[in-house]
């Protein structure tokens, strides 16, 4: 399968599907560039007079000229630095639990141009987490859709780990398996970024009945996982793992070795792993991890 040819979920029915956001920043350039040179015209159109650069009308426009780029410049700065600000309180938001006022403030980032790659990024992570694992899919899906490059590196290395992690937990497993494929490709060496592909992969041969494949995977790789996610989202893998060794045929204590690094937690806390793994759920409900 080709990169042109990964499984995405259709963009969003609205507008902008057949009219494109207008990057409304770049029209200001270019209407005020059209101006400039509207201006600069209209002062020289009967032809440039002898000693045309002594004529106080030129010098007038050089003056302006530096003043209206540094004004454009600063408000540029001034209008990323508030999203990058703004990105931050929705970070900080998510950090503490709030992941209501945390959805609310990326929605608000994707939908501007400064930061809508990172809002859509971290929309999906606090819509996984709050268990909406279709949405958190589109998010990644808008995240992919609106990178410029398709290299190497760690956001798109992250984009289609989560993009795997997504269609895993959603039961759309041959999608999974071929952002999995693309999440290895997209890491160019060793490091921090992310590892969720792996969990991906772990969950699409469980699903599949390879208990055994999926218990060693996860047994091969945990060391990286756990490097490379947040401690929230690793309890969470914790829980994870723990099925997945028992049905393959893990002693007690090592399940429940597992299981004890996922508590305490609170109620619905690994409500995003269950959205449509019923299965899981109901494993987890026998153990006391979910509502019965």
């Amino acid at each position: 399968m080709g990169r042109k040819d990964l499984p995405l979920p259709p963009p969003p029915a609205r507008l902008a599907r057949w009219l494109p956001s207008v990057p409304w920043p770049l029209v200001a350039l270019w209407l005020l560039l059209v101006a400039v040179f509207g201006l600069a015209w209209l002062v020289f159109r009967d032809g440039a007079p002898e000693g045309a650069a002594a004529d106080p009308r030129f010098a007038t426009l050089l003056a302006w000229l530096p003043l209206v780029f540094v004004v454009l410049f600063a408000g540029f700065y001034l209008l990323a630095r508030r999203a990058a600000r703004r990105n931050q309180v929705g970070i900080d938001r998510l950090a503490a639990g709030d992941l209501d006022g945390a959805a609310a403030l990326f929605r608000e980032l994707a939908r501007g141009r400064a930061f809508a790659v990172a809002g859509h990024f971290n929309l999906g992570l606090t819509l996984l987490r709050m268990a909406d694992a279709r949405g958190a899919l589109a998010a990644f899906a808008a995240v992919e859709r609106g990178r410029r490059r398709r290299g190497k590196g760690p956001l798109a290395a992250a984009t289609a780990g989560n993009l795997a992690l997504c269609n895993a937990l959603l039961g759309q497993l041959d999608a999974a398996d071929a952002w999995a494929r693309e999440a290895r490709a997209r890491l160019a060496r060793p490091g921090h970024a992310s590892r969720l592909h792996l969990v991906a992969e772990s969950i699409a041969l469980v699903r599949r009945g390879q208990d055994e494949a999926a218990a060693r995977r996860l047994a091969e790789s945990w060391g990286e996982i756990e490097l490379t996610t947040s401690g929230d989202l690793t309890r969470g893998l914790r829980l994870v793992r723990a099925y997945v060794v028992e049905r393959a045929g893990g002693t007690a204590g090592e399940v429940e070795a597992l299981l004890a690094g996922a508590r305490p937690f609170r109620s619905g806390e690994y409500g995003w792993l269950y959205g449509a793994w019923k299965e899981l759920e109901v494993w987890a409900a026998v153990k006391g991890f979910a509502a019965a």
